[in-house]
């Protein structure tokens, strides 16, 4: 029982028919994938000649701006910088100012107490001596005359 089919003339048996039929719809597929890729082609093409680019003129003004005002802010900071650098300065000449008047203070409490100590001394020497003359005073008999 095998399927046999004649087509002008030619005998061709159920195993071949089923080949062309496969054959025929392999090329057919093919065609149609090739069509539509085409089709897919033509369109990109068409899409890519009416392309107008758009109007980038909002973003450019957007640039502009920020560019002026990083600019500003630029010019801030170098003014800052230079205000920070003068008050390091001042800071600094501050500094050595006050340590310089530290060691003057120092200094002027060593000799002010070098005074107090030597003037104390005289003091205790003067004490002293007043005590030395009046018990001697007291002493001498002929004092009371």
């Amino acid at each position: 029982m095998s399927t046999e089919i004649e087509i002008g003339g030619v005998t061709i048996k159920g195993g071949r028919v089923f080949v062309i039929l496969s054959a025929l719809g392999a090329l057919i597929g093919t065609l149609y994938g090739a069509f539509e890729v085409y089709k897919t082609y033509e369109d990109m093409q068409e899409a890519i000649t009416t392309y107008e680019a758009p109007d980038l003129s909002g973003i450019e003004e957007r640039i502009s701006i920020l560019e002026e005002r990083i600019e500003s802010q630029n010019t801030t900071l170098a003014a800052q910088e230079s205000i920070v650098s003068l008050s390091r300065e001042s800071i600094n000449r501050i500094d050595g100012d006050m340590q310089s008047l530290f060691s003057d203070v120092r200094g002027s409490d060593k000799r002010l107490y070098e005074l107090e100590r030597d003037t104390s001394k005289e003091l205790i020497e003067i004490r002293k001596s007043i005590r030395e003359q009046i018990e001697e005073a007291l002493a001498n008999p002929l004092a009371e005359q």
